[in-house]
């Protein structure tokens, strides 16, 4: 009883220490760490009581939807926060009305939604996401906004086609084809197409004054 007792301690402190870790990297903790931890309990408990959640991303009127799964939590917690994220107002900078915009590792979807928005119906967004349920999400976050100008794939981005080791993390936007060290030994691994993309891109001779 002791040892099951001490193992089951020893897993809660590594999960514990990978939440800690993850959140380290994450922009909104960064900036505001209280309303993100305030906002990630709200998110625990929904997962508890298994209910799913759509957000409204008021700045860029569009929607989306996560499903009640707490290994879920830190990669909403950008939204949950009500942060803007440098990306997104970079995002706001380089984008306009007819742009194409190629999102990897389009996780749930967020830079994929705000770009679609931002570029309009004469633009073009392609969006790669390898992990089966992050991608799952994605088409449903497209769906849920009737996006026309999206394009997604299920597949990871490379220099040459085939198949490749999905490494999982402790949260879908750590999910890598490299393994993470801090994962252990126990991280899970998927087997994923991996494709490249080839784009036609228009440069646009400078003026001079």
């Amino acid at each position: 009883m002791k040892n099951r007792n001490a193992s089951s301690g020893n897993f809660r402190l590594e999960k514990a220490r990978q939440l800690w870790h993850f959140l380290r990297t994450q922009e909104a903790f960064r900036r505001a760490p209280v309303l993100t931890l305030s906002r990630s309990a709200i998110w625990y408990c929904r997962c508890f009581l298994q209910l799913a959640t759509a957000l409204n991303l008021t700045r860029w009127n569009v929607w989306m939807s996560f499903r009640p799964s707490e290994k879920d939590s830190g990669s909403s917690s950008m939204p949950f926060a009500n942060i803007t994220s440098p990306e997104l107002a970079y995002l706001e900078e380089v984008l306009s009305q007819g742009k194409v915009f190629v999102d990897v590792g389009a996780n749930f979807g967020v830079y994929t939604l705000v770009a679609s928005r931002l570029v309009g119906a004469t633009g073009k967004v392609i969006a790669l996401e390898p992990t089966a349920q992050s991608f799952e999400t994605l088409r449903q976050n497209i769906a849920l906004n009737h996006f026309s100008n999206v394009r997604a794939f299920q597949v990871a981005l490379t220099q040459s086609s085939g198949k490749a080791w999905l490494y999982h993390g402790w949260d879908p936007v750590s999910n890598s084809l490299g393994k993470d060290p801090l994962s252990g030994d126990e991280a899970k691994k998927s087997k994923r197409n991996r494709s490249t993309i080839s784009l036609r891109i228009r440069h646009r001779p400078h003026r001079r004054y």
